[in-house]
């Protein structure tokens, strides 16, 4: 589909949203919808950004720890020094699984990313979306007892979650 005709759609869309907002009860929807485009265009913008190189990325590796999703740790910021993405990563031999957390201009946290696979052909994924308050609007996640396990992953301080101490109980 051409960009042009995406941004139709898209406006179509919104429109569609808007009419719907006189009937009762649609206005959070609108809202709600509305919200999650930002979002979605913000999580774009941030990975472009990301891929073009314009975010400075810092890096820590840690070692291998059974249970740890951790192991591997990255911040990026923009040029005035937001945070912008943290992601955590890890696994083993025969799993792995990341976490993305997204922030808007206003360091404000806006959307979760949750996956994880394993050699098992198992995989699961937990999508969080924040409005501007920091209230959840939406969440997504496959049918996975792995999935319903990122909930006791996801810091309410993703930020304290780069610096914060390393250690291995196993």
């Amino acid at each position: 589909m051409k960009p042009a005709n995406l941004h139709y759609m898209r406006l179509v869309g919104v429109l569609g949203l808007l009419a719907m907002s006189n009937y009762p009860n649609a206005n959070s929807q609108v809202y709600d919808e509305l919200e999650i485009i930002k979002i979605r265009e913000n999580y774009k913008f941030v990975n472009s950004q990301i891929d073009s190189r314009a975010y400075t990325r810092s890096t820590k590796e840690l070692p291998y720890c059974q249970g740890r999703i951790d192991q591997k740790r990255e911040i990026w910021t923009d040029k005035n020094g937001t945070l912008r993405k943290y992601s955590q990563s890890g696994g083993s031999d025969d799993s792995f699984t990341s976490a993305d957390y997204y922030f808007d201009y206003k360091k404000r946290l806006d959307f979760i990313l949750i996956q994880h696979n394993n050699v098992h052909g198992i995989s699961a994924e937990l999508r969080v979306y924040y409005d501007d308050s920091g209230k959840i609007i939406r969440s997504t996640q496959s049918r996975s007892s792995v999935a319903e396990d990122f909930w006791q992953a996801i810091s309410s301080n993703p930020t304290a979650l780069f610096t914060a101490s390393y250690q291995c109980d196993h």
